[in-house]
């Protein structure tokens, strides 16, 4: 049974509605009644072997009998696998179609996803704002091919982000090629980084048969580099493969993303660049004037952080940042840890001129979070190996938790990515923890290994909420709230809130001045639509916030905000200052929490939502 788009709809719309009139069909679809009734009369004809009916009935309209429901589910999926599900899904389809240089017939397409010409017009909106964020631009031929237009480079960086090219067509050459030249040169890197470098392999493989090179000159100082070595015998490997001719500027462009990609690990051969560590030493006076946060270890967190810096910095001179499968849950689990993170990736973009995105902050974050939990902990008794495919700052704090959790079953761990494990002497363990699947011969027991030790990190979360301190009431009590506040800029905007601040507390021109050169070392326009400014020391006894929704937006430095809080915190305070920053950071990292403050203009929203983040911390949520 062929049934076409139109009727196929029909089916549908009357599968998920008891009963429908032909109006409403014609008017969810578009079309004419009279159209409706004839593609009914059709599906009628050949609706038992579909297993199904269609009744009419006076008054009602429309209704559907199913007789065989198995049937009818095969047709749903069969309809659905030519069609994508959901915006996102055609969105994908369609960018994957002007990569190919498709003829795209909007009509076809509409009746082939079962979707209007007025939802394809929106899809291709969307189409338009990615492909100007990537600097590029669609041309739509004669012939009703649509293509991009703009620098290759800017083509494979939208390909990469929305995994355009197909990688499953590929053998293991590839895998095996890439492994054996990067051990022939020592070069270790995480898991992660190994499959995100196949991509941009296959990448280049797909856009080089389709005539598509890179012709943009690479910085000269790359081919001095082990990476630009590495990547020229990787490509000349699979080029002999594919018979494939990579030009010099393919070379450079892969030895860029090889670049900062390098698994650096604390032992005797650390090294730290000079301008790592300047970059650390101010990170660490941000952490302890802004947060006030106690480092107890310090050259520990320095070279931990400063291991994961070195290689970020180089991403950042050759715009290859990577990829963060975790941020999701860092941001849901450590948001006091992220939003420190987010303030520091504000200090980096103030002396780099290079925003670092979200995936990198959030690796930042893990650091964050060891200094957090990196208390004294317990000697134990077994030897463990963890193995974790995310890199250092992942497999660090991931130690330190099974430390703290199992702290007195526990002597040591180290840490080790799965390809590492055959240079490594394995007998020395007691046991292996593993993220990834391990194809080893050993006798060694072998345990799953779970990042965020869900059902440990319930109860340890349980536990806390005994001890869990009551911060919102001094919010009511000590909130200022500023409707309309008109700034021309944030410097007048900080003027204006320090004195609102003085009429409550009467520091002085101090405070502005305090909050000035805390706002000169990083700007504090971290969090979605929202400034954070603060004072960089504690200058008030009791915590007071002045929130302000701004009566135009107003560019900050990094971002157009429209909230600014500033936030002195109380000396009687002090000894909670990490709870009242993971409070008032779930909060800004809710972004339905800030439209609805920031829309409404109402004090009360803001309490209403401070008091929801607390309850759901509270319960564990």
């Amino acid at each position: 049974m062929n049934f076409t788009a139109r009727e196929s709809k029909i089916i549908k719309l009357l599968s998920e509605n008891t009963f429908l009139t032909s109006n409403d069909i014609a008017l969810r679809m578009g079309i004419s009644e009279k159209t409706v009734r004839n593609s009914i009369g059709i599906i009628k004809e050949s609706a038992e072997q579909l297993g199904l009916n269609i009744k009419s009935t006076r008054g009602k309209g429309y209704s559907l009998i199913i007789m065989d429901q198995s049937r009818l589910d095969n047709f749903f999926k069969d309809m659905n696998e030519s069609s994508p599900l959901g915006k996102k899904a055609r969105v994908h389809a369609l960018l994957k179609l002007i990569l190919k240089e498709s003829i795209i017939d909007t009509h076809e397409l509409g009746s082939l996803w079962f979707v209007s010409d007025k939802t394809l017009i929106t899809d291709f909106k969307e189409i338009d704002k990615i492909a100007k964020s990537f600097n590029l631009t669609i041309h739509k031929g004669r012939e009703k091919i649509m293509h991009f237009v703009g620098d290759e480079i800017n083509i494979r960086s939208l390909c990469y982000k929305y995994n355009l090219c197909e990688d499953n067509i590929y053998d293991d050459f590839l895998d095996s090629t890439i492994n054996e030249i990067l051990n022939k040169y020592y070069y270790l890197t995480s898991d992660l980084s190994l499959k995100l470098l196949k991509r941009h392999i296959i990448l280049a493989i797909n856009r080089l048969k389709n005539g598509h090179f890179i012709r943009n000159e690479y910085n000269q100082e790359i081919m001095n580099s082990k990476e630009f070595t590495i990547a020229t015998e990787i490509l000349d490997r699979i080029g002999n493969h594919y018979s494939l001719i990579f030009p010099l500027y393919e070379v450079g462009y892969l030895a860029s993303h090889i670049i900062g990609k390098e698994l650096k690990q604390e032992g005797y051969h650390t090294t730290i660049s000079m301008e790592t560590e300047t970059l650390i030493n101010e990170i660490v006076g941000l952490i302890r004037n802004s947060f006030n946060l106690e480092i107890k270890n310090e050259f520990d967190f320095k070279v931990s952080l400063g291991l994961h810096l070195d290689q970020l910095i180089k991403r950042l001179n050759y715009n290859t940042q990577i990829e963060n499968p975790l941020l999701p849950d860092i941001k849901a689990q450590f948001p006091y840890a992220f939003t420190v993170a987010l303030a520091l990736s504000n200090l980096i973009y103030k002396k780099y001129h290079k925003t670092v995105n979200a995936d990198e902050t959030g690796y930042i974050a893990l650091s964050i979070q060891l200094l957090l939990e990196n208390d004294s902990r317990s000697i134990c008794r077994k030897r463990i190996l963890l193995v974790c495919s995310l890199g250092q700052s992942s497999a660090n704090l991931m130690k330190y938790r099974y430390l703290d959790t199992f702290r007195e079953q526990i002597e040591s761990i180290d840490v080790s990515s799965a390809k590492a494990l055959e240079f490594m002497d394995l007998n020395q363990y007691d046991y292996i923890f593993t993220m990834v699947p391990l194809k080893l011969k050993t006798n060694i027991p072998i345990l799953n290994a779970n990042f965020f030790l869900d059902d440990v990190t319930i109860e340890n979360i349980k536990s806390n909420l005994s001890q869990h301190l009551n911060i919102t009431p001094f919010m009511n009590e000590r909130l200022v709230f500023v409707d309309n506040l008109d700034g021309h800029n944030k410097w007048d905007v900080l003027n204006q809130l320090c004195n609102k601040a003085n009429e409550v507390e009467n520091i002085g021109s101090e405070l502005f001045e305090s909050v000035r050169e805390r706002e000169l070392l990083a700007s504090t326009d971290y969090a979605y639509r929202t400034a954070l400014p603060h004072a960089n020391k504690l200058m008030v006894n009791d915590t007071t916030i002045i929130l302000a929704i701004l009566e135009k937006p107003i560019y900050w430095e990094v971002q157009e905000v429209s909230m600014v809080a500033l936030v002195l915190v109380g000396r009687s305070d002090s000894n909670h200052l990490q709870q009242f920053y993971s409070l008032f950071a779930r909060f800004l990292m809710n972004e339905h929490y800030v439209n609805n403050v920031i829309e409404s203009r109402n004090k009360q929203e803001f309490l209403l939502a401070i008091n929801k983040v607390d309850e759901n911390m509270r319960k564990g949520n």
